[in-house]
């Protein structure tokens, strides 16, 4: 699969799509909890300031929960969701769905019955005698390692999808597949927008598929602050350093062929950023993290992770979009004293990205996409976030207005 993704990087350089999408306002519908008055003000506020149709403000009450039951996802949300998208007529269906500061982060894996729950242990339990009697083996006996691998595999599969974590989800990523009616629930979806995935057959319909971000953060105060960045710099054009962190923590396994691919992305995201000569690139490719001093004034931003912890070595400029690699960290959102949004929105960042919990390695957006389709100006931030994300209905969200062009001041004349 990485190899292929590889291969189509390539063709990408040489055919880009100029206007792919062109996501316009009217295409957006507001999704606000009608519970959280101040993600109600929020909710208007943008629709005023984006001058998007008034009727495209969807109120849902769901409390004050941060995780969805399966349950109550499908009858308070999507189902009422799904007839208000259907009444909206604008000659272009809506497009776009932005979640606001007080909608629940997750939707809960649906209830496992008795039944599944003994299966469950039991595949546990097969899965670690298995693994037993794979590390006793004589390899030279080839068919028995063959058959063991093959059981392994097997109940590996059934577990994962009994796994209440294989079917649990971001509530945005999973609401990126509201409109197909019919999908597995069990693990990710290939993207079917995802530039890597354009020779995959049996894939959900495009046409089923919405762009899904989120305005939110540990206060409504850095919502408006998100606003405040993303409308200024939209007038003037974001401007600063480029700062890619090709460097890997030790404790990542070096010959992991997905620790590879995503360590030469940032490589190329660098590369092709330093090629529109639009901003300074500062490329980190050391075995230890830079000093404070050797990315300053940074507009994006892209490396490897540093769990649960500021970048600190970034100097963030206003309107500056960047995530690093990260898992969990999405799951610190809402929490007033977190280590990882608070720092960065108070700095001056405007879009971002994480995980509600363990994605792997390959679920995060490519850089090599996502950051040169965002300086070329052309695409929205939720365009660039679609075309780079490889896989729905699982752990990933964006933050940060959908309509965000930050480098479109410097391509009016196009």
């Amino acid at each position: 699969m990485l190899l292929k993704i590889v291969i189509f990087l390539i063709f990408i350089v040489i055919f880009c799509p100029k206007a792919a999408f062109t996501l316009l306002p009217k295409e957006i519908v507001v999704v606000v909890n009608s519970s959280d008055k101040k993600g109600l003000e929020l909710a208007h506020r943008y629709i005023c300031a984006r001058n998007l149709p008034r009727e495209n403000l969807f109120q849902v009450n769901l409390g004050t929960v941060e995780v969805l039951q399966r349950a109550d996802y499908n009858r308070k949300l999507v189902h009422p969701l799904r007839k208000f998208l259907a009444r909206l007529r604008h000659g272009d269906r809506i497009r776009c769905l932005l979640l606001m500061y007080g909608m629940p982060l997750k939707v809960e894996a649906p209830l496992l019955t008795k039944t599944q729950k003994d299966r469950l242990a039991y595949l546990a339990r097969t899965i670690v005698d298995l693994r037993l009697e794979l590390s006793k083996i004589n390899y030279k006996s080839g068919e028995e390692e063959e058959q063991l691998n093959a059981h392994l595999k097997k109940a590996s599969l059934e577990k994962n999808q009994l796994d209440p974590t294989f079917r649990r989800a971001a509530l945005d990523s999973e609401l990126m597949l509201m409109l197909a009616k019919e999908y597995s629930i069990d693990g990710w979806q290939l993207n079917p927008f995802f530039l890597g995935f354009q020779d995959q057959k049996n894939m959900i319909d495009k046409n089923h598929v919405l762009m899904v971000s989120r305005l939110d953060g540990p206060s409504p105060g850095m919502v408006v602050t998100i606003l405040a960045n993303t409308f200024a710099t939209e007038k003037r054009g974001l401007k600063g350093n480029a700062y890619f962190d090709a460097y890997r923590p030790n404790d990542q396994v070096p010959n992991f062929k997905s620790y590879d691919f995503y360590t030469q992305s940032i490589r190329k995201a660098a590369q092709k950023i330093r090629e529109t000569d639009q901003l300074l690139v500062i490329l980190n490719q050391n075995e230890t993290k830079p000093q404070l001093d050797h990315c300053p004034s940074t507009a994006l931003y892209c490396g490897w992770y540093n769990l649960e912890n500021d970048i600190s070595v970034v100097n963030w400029t206003k309107g500056a979009v960047g995530y690093h690699i990260a898992s969990i960290e999405y799951s610190m959102l809402s929490r007033a004293n977190s280590q990882v949004w608070t720092p960065m929105i108070k700095k001056g960042v405007a879009a971002t990205l994480g995980a509600i919990e363990e994605p792997y390695l390959e679920a995060f957006p490519v850089p090599s996409i996502f950051f040169p389709y965002l300086v070329e100006g052309k695409l929205s931030l939720a365009e660039c976030y679609l075309l780079s994300l490889p896989y729905l209905s699982w752990k990933i969200v964006l933050i940060g207005d959908p309509l965000y062009r930050p480098f479109a001041a410097f391509n009016k004349a196009d």
